[in-house]
């Protein structure tokens, strides 16, 4: 996504190298234009849906003091002193709020800040420029990618404005004409990577409102255009990985997800801040589609040279068990090595017998686990201790807890936390699903002998 930064850098930059004409009076008008006089005319690029064979309109600035505050800050051409000509236009502007150059100061602004590197007052310029012309293209790229990458980052806040510029983008996109001093080539390629951004960000937007076929729509045509334009970029993965996620989120969860999952694995093998949590997200889905990890080491090798997934990947990933099958493979372990998603899966779908003898083996016994807290009370605690649940957002309760005796307000959990507690079961209930345990007491991590889930016990039913 660097190279889509720059190119919103390059095309902000166009308009700061001379896209806007310089202004003119009609007593000049019909002369070539000297560059220096004031009252000159400017033939300005119109973003909103004009018929492409008008020409375009001729803006006059008829007051010379206009005319030369405007000039003046057009003229800081060194990119250097980007945020000098930023003040220049900003003082324009306050000057003459109503000036007919107002939306070429507006966009020449947001250029200035976008090269001095304030991406704050670049996306502020372009909610500027959208109040005066709702199809600036240009804006709607600067706000479609940093919300995009805002809410991709974990600003949930952003997901909303990321779709809406990101569909505003898309309708303005096809009556976007070519400004004057742009090459067809660079004015081409310009179109095509701002589509990808404007795609990528409808996806995302509709990915944190768990819209998922909509995300899957706009981040497949996202991510295969960025493959078309270099089937290695190692940048890829900002569209790969929540491709993964809408593909895996979905019901029924669609393997090509997985495919794409192990794909950004690959991608982000040289930042482990960034490969680590998508290499466990995308091996937890495996497993809960697969119902083990027994063949991901080839997918990942395979996607490491293929971007798209074969067309045989159904065959390549087959489906787990159902629960009732998996219920009988993990039957076989000792009921007190299980986990709690074990014991959750067992509980839920085993046979009488089956739920009867694992249960009666560990009834009665103190265990040390780790959870994450959802809820806490003086004398009771309601967590999360299996992965589906830990995950979910909020955190879902599936094991509550009476304490032995009341909790110190110091040592009162925090809601969200996780918590290392020794308790005993008591009881469980089936439908909803909540272990039942007694004679709590808080415990220090290390001496925990179920840990809280990091992977989960699979199913064929995907939930998030």
């Amino acid at each position: 996504m660097k190279k889509l930064n720059q190119l919103a850098i390059w095309v902000l930059a166009a308009a700061v190298a001379g896209v806007a004409q310089q202004p003119t009076t009609p007593t000049t008008a019909q002369q070539p234009a000297p560059g220096n006089q004031p009252g000159q005319t400017t033939t300005t690029p119109s973003t909103t849906e004009q018929q492409p064979a008008q020409p375009q309109q001729k803006k006059e600035i008829k007051d010379p003091a206009e005319y030369n505050a405007y000039m003046a800050a057009m003229e800081i051409k060194d990119p250097s002193q980007a945020a000098a000509k930023a003040n220049a236009l900003e003082q324009f502007i306050a000057q003459y709020p109503n000036s007919v150059v107002k939306d070429d100061a507006l966009e020449q602004l947001m250029g200035a800040y976008q090269q001095a590197g304030n991406a704050a007052k670049a996306q502020d310029a372009a909610v500027r420029v959208l109040k005066v012309n709702p199809n600036n293209v240009r804006a709607l790229l600067v706000l479609a990618y940093s919300k995009r990458l805002s809410a991709q980052s974990g600003n949930a806040a952003d997901a909303p404005l990321a779709l809406q510029y990101g569909q505003q983008g898309l309708q303005a996109l096809p009556g976007y004409t070519k400004p004057e001093g742009v090459s067809d080539a660079d004015f081409q390629k310009f179109k095509a990577v701002a589509a990808q951004v404007f795609n990528g960000a409808v996806g995302i937007g509709a990915l944190n409102a768990k819209d998922y076929p909509t995300a899957e729509k706009y981040l497949q045509t996202a991510l295969d255009m960025e493959v078309s334009a270099n089937p290695n970029d190692t940048d890829a993965w900002l569209n790969a990985y929540p491709l993964a996620t809408a593909y895996c989120s979905a019901k029924p969860v669609n393997p090509v997800g997985l495919w794409y999952g192990a794909r950004a694995v690959n991608l982000t093998k040289a930042n482990a801040a960034v490969n680590t949590p998508i290499s466990q997200y995308v091996q937890h889905c495996y497993k809960y589609y697969h119902g083990d990890i027994d063949g991901w080491d080839q997918i990942l090798a395979q996607a490491a040279t293929q971007p798209n997934p074969p067309a045989n990947i159904q065959d390549l990933i087959k489906p787990a068990p159902t629960p009732a099958e998996q219920v009988e493979k993990i039957a076989a372990k000792p009921p007190k090595e299980m986990s709690f998603d074990d014991w959750k899966l067992i509980f839920t779908y085993g046979k009488p017998e089956t739920v009867d003898r694992v249960w009666n083996s560990i009834k009665g016994t103190p265990l040390a686990f780790q959870a994450t807290v959802v809820q806490a009370e003086k004398e009771r605690l309601f967590l999360a201790a299996t992965y589906d649940n830990i995950h979910d957002n909020p955190p879902k309760a599936d094991t509550e807890v009476v304490m032995a005796g009341p909790i110190p307000p110091a040592k009162m959990p925090k809601v969200g936390g996780d918590l290392a507690v020794v308790a005993t079961p008591v009881s469980f209930d089936k439908d909803p699903y909540m272990m039942h345990l007694e004679g709590g007491k808080l415990a220090v991590a290390k001496g925990a002998s179920h840990s809280a889930a990091t992977h989960r016990t699979t199913r064929r039913s995907h939930k998030k």
